[in-house]
């Protein structure tokens, strides 16, 4: 597992020119509801999704995922990671739409899709950056590496974010 999270910093390091957080979200739910509700819940956060994605639903992934996060995210398409016949397609959803709507691939895929660009005009609110903060403590990240990765992600700056990491978990 190690080695696959190394190979996801280093795709998504490389392809967006920086190391970004990301967050695994692994398979998502056979029904489509609730596949369609996960999809819109991982288009909202700032953070790199990853996917795992069964050979014979990238199509039907690819579709919902464009439709929840736009035709104009950047996304990675990985098919057998850390294997011999590793390949990685790349660009944005809608392209990935039309690349492989006529090509079915076989093998393990994991689909990288880009964080939710917040521009500097969009100040997460207090709630948002608690929500966050509260998330990754229950994960077992300290407080600083919680505020670090917060502030990193969002447009908050991060003596905003520390004083309200202090005042929610008093230490």
């Amino acid at each position: 597992m190690l080695i696959l999270y190394s190979f996801y910093f280093s795709v998504v390091r490389n392809y967006w020119g920086q190391f970004i957080f990301s967050i695994l979200v692994g398979f998502l739910p056979k029904h489509a509801r609730s596949r369609r509700d996960r999809l819109e819940i991982s288009a909202r956060e700032a953070a790199t999704q990853i996917f795992y994605v069964p050979p014979h639903g990238i199509q039907q992934f690819l579709v919902d995922a464009a439709s929840s996060f736009g035709d104009s995210r950047h996304c990675v398409v990985a098919r057998e990671i850390t294997k011999i016949h590793e390949e990685f397609w790349r660009g944005t959803l809608g392209e990935a739409n039309e690349a492989f709507a006529t090509r079915q691939p076989k093998g393990e895929i994991t689909v990288l899709i880009e964080g939710k660009l917040i521009s500097d005009d969009e100040i997460p609110s207090e709630d948002f950056l608690e929500h966050e903060l509260r998330e990754l403590t229950a994960k077992g990240y300290t407080l600083s590496a919680a505020v670090k990765l917060v502030t990193e992600a969002t447009s908050a700056k991060k003596k905003d974010v520390y004083a309200l990491a202090l005042r929610l978990f008093g230490k």
